[in-house]
């Protein structure tokens, strides 16, 4: 599909979700994300059209380490004939360029320590991860990598991982922001809901939001969502604010009603909230990022590996600390909304 000159997006899929790469074509070619391992054989082909080859990918962008983004590196570097130099941020590094830490106590590996999930999940995706490639370009974000006709600038934007990137071309006002604004959910490729979305860090994530809605776009890219334009990019923005402030809203409730509780106790009293939701991995991954909030507000005690208790008090934040972010994300909407 064609975004604007110079930029394509490159359609696939990974079971039963779509999948997006955008490929900035100028006097050099620059890729946004790699696919799961072995997914570069089914895309590449899409560069016929553009009358370009693997070996003319001089630059790929790993927006953040999860498998669907970094899968094909190994892949993508082979077709390039070694050409091609990867780049992504300070730290995620490590995950890229070697997959298997991602198994450790750390990352995904603590999971399978908590009995939350068989370890058979966690090297089934670590497998999907495919083997690592050296970042030449370790990044921060502020990053312009001229492309001749095109350039592109590198945004930090924290919250779904802890180095989750955007890319922006301005010219054309195309905003490549993989997974930095989740919706109120993950979609199959039939629309069907399949879980909640997934950011790591609550407050990260709102001042992505405000920030993404700052930026002077006029098409918004999404890895599993269709690109939309601005005044649809406001309606997935405030469909991403309600659901962060509302599922806030519902964890607080149920931490409060319960004299004590784990994480695993939390997620499963969430099954099938607001009739939609399932008490799957997803929902104890998201549980437990608005628990680490909590905990930094002061509003519960404890610790994510045992048990939890409601604190309150006066001398606890509560809601009002996420406030201003929130009032931030608004203001951001109604600007694209102005128009």
């Amino acid at each position: 599909m064609n975004l604007a000159p110079g930029i394509e997006m490159l359609e696939t899929s990974f079971g039963d979700r779509p999948l997006n790469l955008v490929l900035f074509v100028g006097a050099t070619t620059a890729l946004v994300d790699s696919g799961l391992a072995g997914m570069p054989a089914a895309f590449l082909p899409q560069l016929d059209r553009l009358s370009r080859s693997p070996r003319d990918i001089a630059l790929v962008i790993n927006t953040h380490a999860h498998a669907d983004h970094i899968g094909g590196n190994y892949e993508l570097w082979l077709a390039s004939g070694g050409q091609a130099r990867f780049a992504a941020h300070r730290l995620e590094r490590e995950w890229i360029e070697t997959p298997a830490s991602q198994s450790s106590r750390n990352a995904w590996g603590r999971y399978v320590a908590l009995g939350v999930v068989e370890s058979k999940v966690i090297e089934d995706m670590i497998e999907t991860c495919g083997r690592g490639v050296r970042i030449d370009h370790v990044l921060e974000g502020g990053e312009r990598f001229p492309l001749g006709s095109l350039e592109i600038e590198i945004l930090a934007c924290p919250g779904h991982s802890p180095g989750n990137l955007s890319v922006f071309e301005r010219t054309h006002g195309v905003l490549v922001h993989g997974e930095s604004v989740g919706g109120d959910g993950q979609y199959g490729a039939d629309g069907r809901l399949l879980t909640v979305p997934f950011y790591g860090d609550v407050e990260d994530y709102l001042r992505t939001l405000a920030q993404v809605a700052r930026i002077p776009f006029n098409i918004l890219v999404s890895s599993h969502l269709p690109p939309v334009e601005r005044r649809e990019a406001a309606d997935l923005l405030a469909k991403s604010l309600d659901f962060t402030v509302r599922i806030d809203h519902e964890v607080q409730a149920r931490a409060q009603a319960t004299a004590e509780f784990t994480v695993r106790d939390l997620s499963a009293a969430m099954d099938q909230l607001w009739g939609r939701y399932p008490a799957d991995f997803g929902m104890y991954l998201l549980v437990e990022t608005y628990l680490r909030s909590l905990l930094g507000r002061g509003l519960v005690s404890g610790t994510l590996e045992g048990t939890m208790r409601w604190r309150g008090g006066p001398d606890a934040s509560g809601p009002d600390a996420l406030i201003p972010l929130v009032e931030a994300v608004q203001e951001g909407i109604d600007r694209l909304r102005r128009g």
